[in-house]
This record gives C-alpha cells, structure tokens and sequence, in this order.
C-alpha cells in the first residue's frame, strides 16, 4: 500500500492561518495554570498558555476562515459553512459542533453530482481511497449524488484550539485535493476505479 506525501502548497496555505491566529492570541495565564505557584506549571499548562480558550470550537473556525478569506456562513451557533477554492475544484465545507457528544465534525464535498451510470464504480473507488487514509473517509450521499470527505474529532471534555481546528481542515482540504482527480477520472473519463487512483498516485508522485 501507498501512501503519498500531501501537498505541500496545501499544507503552507492553512499553515499560514495557524500562524495568524498565533499573533492574536490573548495573554495570561489559563484555568490550567491559575492558582500554581510561579515556576510550578505543568508541560500540559504551558503549552495551553496563552490560547484564546472558548467553548464552541465554531468560534475558532470562523476566525480562520476570515483569516483565509474564505467565504462562510455561520448557519446556526454550532454550525459553519465555507466556501473553499482548492487547485482543481471549489471546495463545499459544513463544520458542526456536536456539544452533547463534544466532536467536532467537518464534511467537505466536491462541487460535482455523479451520474447514476457510474454510481457502482464510484464505490469502488470509494472503498480502495478509505483503505489509504489514516484520517476520516469519504462517503457517497447516493440520494443527491454528492461525494464528500468526512472526519470527526472527540474533545471528552477538553477545550479546542486553534491548532485542532486548523488540522481537521488541512485533513480535509488535503484529502480532497489528493483524490479529486480519481474522481473525476471515473465520473467523466469513464475509467475504472483501479485505473483511476493508479493514475492519479502517479501523477502526485511525479509532482512530488
């Protein structure tokens, strides 16, 4: 099994946003660290200092979205919709926030409907990409015929940051761009899913 490397000019583009969210953080000292004597905060503590802690992680979104200046929209408290242009494709972004389950969950679909003449190969390719990714899947809306990439992350308890907020987008943004083209190779090419990922795995591997 092959795993590529992601790209990289995804990976400097939502790096970038992290480092603007760095720049504005607030100063002082967490609920972590209040009440230890000077000198006696823990590694976990010294880490969290400084962050601008909230309790729905949608705030953090929104504010790399504008950092990003993506278009978005904030649908509901818990829910954010974005607006993405990727290098082959926009991108259809909706992050909601589960607060009874504390998970924070990110679909990300392709701006394109599969025929259903082709819904059968997409599968297969469907279930050939998820045995390659470490995080999240991509899934099959069958009913609107919508390809898109999902993950979810589990808080338990804990307080977002702008650093997880920013990872569960840049899985995302990077799964899509990586496998976009096998997409398209099966839907509009009339490839078969084998086919289709090698083509592509070869084509990231030669840009690499």
């Amino acid at each position: 099994m092959v795993v590529e490397k992601p790209p990289t000019s995804l990976r400097l583009v939502i790096g970038s946003g992290y480092l603007a969210l760095n720049e504005h953080r607030s100063v002082g000292m967490t609920e972590a660290t209040s009440g230890c004597p000077k000198g006696a905060q823990t590694p976990m503590a010294t880490a969290e200092a400084g962050y601008r802690h909230v309790t729905n992680p949608i705030d953090l979104a929104e504010q790399l979205a504008s950092d990003h200046d993506w278009a978005s929209e904030r649908t509901t408290d818990d829910e954010l919709t974005l607006a993405v242009a990727g290098n082959w494709t926009d991108y259809n972004v909706s992050i909601n926030w589960r607060e009874d389950l504390e998970a924070l969950h990110i679909a990300c679909a392709f701006d394109f409907k599969v025929p259903d003449n082709r819904l059968g190969e997409i599968y297969r390719l469907v279930a050939q990409i998820n045995e390659q990714l470490w995080l999240g899947h991509f899934d099959i809306w069958t009913g609107e015929g919508l390809i898109m990439y999902r993950h979810g992350l589990m808080l338990n308890g804990t307080i977002a940051t702008p650093a997880q907020c920013e990872a569960l987008l840049q899985a995302a943004l990077e799964a899509c761009e990586r496998y976009y083209q096998a997409f398209q190779f099966v839907v509009w090419a009339g490839k078969d899913s084998r086919h289709a990922l090698a083509s592509t795995m070869f084509e990231t591997e030669g840009r690499a």
